[in-house]
């Protein structure tokens, strides 16, 4: 399969313009089985994706199953979104939206993605969890990793990004 070069395409909400790269990396992971494709996609939406009568622990083992990810690792995407101890075994259902946000993102850590897809991906975080996103998609990115993130906060969006794409009263406009 052919990769994409790893980059972060900042877009505005509802349009991202694909280049050439990004289709035909998109184009390759249509072809996939639906095991690779696990592998490969991760996508956070304004619906974590949680079950909500599991707990935390048990949410983030589901994902790092999928993938093969191991119990080190799932305890430290659990530490690193500080939803580890007492906490982990709460339900899903039970806790703030900061809490939820966090889990979700404990379990984009662990599976690894080579495309990750973000919708607000700072919502419902407090300060230092906004910091802490930051960072895991940066280091993501350093792996390797292609990641397109949808915003309305165009300011931390840019600090992110090697590509921006915005829509102005309807029209796309990259800045770069």
């Amino acid at each position: 399969m052919e990769r994409a070069n790893p980059h972060f395409y900042g877009c505005a909400p509802g349009c991202c313009r694909w280049n050439a790269e990004l289709l035909s990396f998109w184009d390759a992971m249509c072809k996939m089985s639906v095991n690779k494709f696990v592998h490969v996609l991760a996508l956070l939406g304004h619906n974590n994706g949680l079950y909500a009568d599991l707990s935390i622990a048990d949410n983030i083992s589901f994902w790092a199953s999928m993938v093969g990810a191991s119990r080190s690792e799932i305890d430290a995407a659990m530490s690193r979104m500080g939803i580890d101890g007492s906490l982990a075994s709460r339900a899903v259902g039970n806790l703030s939206a900061g809490q939820k946000r966090r889990c979700a993102l404990a379990c984009l850590i662990v599976r690894r993605a080579e495309l990750w897809l973000l919708d607000e991906p700072h919502a419902g975080l407090d300060a230092k969890g906004r910091d802490e996103i930051d960072a895991i998609l940066r280091e993501a990115s350093q792996l390797g990793a292609t990641i397109v993130v949808a915003s309305h906060e165009i300011e931390r969006a840019q600090h992110l990004a090697t590509r921006n794409i915005a829509v102005v009263a309807g029209r796309v406009q990259e800045h770069s």
